[in-house]
């Protein structure tokens, strides 16, 4: 902690993490031999990649033939979440000192970055099921949305909110006001209810929780 109650770590320049997810059983229960067999002999994810979470690293095995020695190679991260760890313990790790350190005045930034399928949606967005301990699988987001709004019930706070979208090179902002809306179609406006909490209120068409 340095003297305004900010955790030292969270306003390094850059820090990166490893999520590696949980393995899809494509070949169906007992494929590919039990994930051995299923590329030409060559060894499966479940066989050449480990995690090692209290040492931050992920090993990672290829041998690129039969004949040949199996190669090891060691990447270093700044903490590393394999597939079983939770929703909860990822946001404790990666994203809550960047917003702690957010509402004492420190710009920060959490993006994901990963192939398609890798589980960027799942960790920033996650979603409305229950892990198997009953805990919520809220994403980063959602958590830190919590946790900014609950830290404006003990102090005066202005939050504001953008979406944008970025697909061929192009920015769109996923939450302007149309020029000519249609008839009926929601202006959506987040602010305090009575009770001291926040919905989403849409101009003339009810509230609803965001």
């Amino acid at each position: 902690m340095d003297a305004s109650g900010v955790p030292v770590d969270a306003v390094a320049p850059v820090r990166v993490f490893c999520r590696v997810r949980p393995l899809l059983d494509v070949g169906g229960a007992g494929g590919a031999e039990g994930g051995r067999g299923g590329m030409g002999g060559r060894r499966t994810v479940s066989d050449s990649l480990a995690t090692q979470e209290l040492e931050s690293r992920v090993v990672v095995r290829e041998q690129r033939s039969a004949a040949s020695q199996m190669k090891a190679s060691v990447f270093s991260f700044d903490g590393v979440a394999g597939p079983t760890m939770g929703q909860a313990k990822v946001y404790e790790m990666v994203a809550r000192p960047v917003v702690r350190a957010a509402l004492a005045g420190v710009n920060g930034t959490v993006l994901a970055y990963g192939q398609s399928g890798a589980g960027k949606t799942h960790t920033i967005f996650g979603s409305a099921a229950l892990e198997r301990d009953g805990a919520h699988l809220d994403g980063i987001l959602p958590r830190a949305v919590d946790e900014i709004f609950e830290a404006s019930l003990r102090a005066p706070l202005r939050v504001s909110l953008s979406v944008v979208e970025i697909y061929m090179e192009r920015v769109q902002d996923l939450l302007r006001r149309l020029p000519d809306p249609p008839p009926g179609a929601p202006q959506w406006v987040l602010g305090p209810t009575g009770g001291g909490g926040w919905e989403a209120a849409a101009d003339g068409e009810g509230t609803a929780s965001p």
